[in-house]
């Protein structure tokens, strides 16, 4: 018969930790109301902050997973603010992201098309050069990220820079095609 050590012990018990989290993080995604969801995600940012048993590594993990899911239902519904910060708070846990820099590009994007539709071209254009900068830095960190291509070729089109538009665009479906 096996004797199992403290450390496969441990090892069994971190793992049923992160389980459960991720389980949780999950459930609260279901719900219908993005409302719901921020309110339920931040309550277990709230537990994962409290629970002396993780450890920093799991505990991360699980941070970054919901600040990426907050941002993402803060963009949903418009409080780009709060969209930014809760990427900044995921690309201050990963900042190797090549998913985090795209998001948050696509929150400046957003912004930036906000204020063009309200003929604030300056500071559109503002914001569509901040997204080309989190685009770019996510195509450094994954050059296979088709996705922030395509997204750093429509921030282009959006400054009326073309020829970079078209190049983004054309190695988006290149990268693209190439990973099916």
């Amino acid at each position: 018969m096996k004797t199992i050590t403290n450390q496969e012990i441990e090892k069994v018990r971190r793992e049923t930790l992160e389980s459960r989290y991720t389980l949780e993080i999950q459930i609260a995604l279901l719900k219908d109301n993005s409302q719901e969801k921020i309110s339920d995600l931040n309550s277990i940012l709230q537990k994962i902050d409290k629970d002396k048993k993780l450890d920093t590594l799991i505990s991360d993990n699980l941070k970054f997973k919901i600040f990426i899911n907050l941002g993402i239902l803060y963009r949903k519904i418009k409080d780009f603010a709060k969209a930014i910060s809760n990427y900044n708070n995921a690309i201050d846990i990963k900042s190797k992201s090549s998913v985090a820099h795209n998001n948050l590009g696509v929150v400046y994007h957003s912004l930036g098309t906000d204020y063009k539709q309200s003929n604030k071209s300056d500071i559109a254009n503002d914001y569509f050069y901040k997204a080309i900068n989190q685009y770019n830095i996510a195509v450094e960190l994954n050059p296979n990220n088709y996705t922030a291509y395509n997204n750093l070729a429509n921030s282009y089109n959006e400054l009326g820079r073309y020829e970079e538009a078209i190049q983004n665009y054309k190695k988006s479906i290149e990268i693209k095609y190439s990973l099916l």
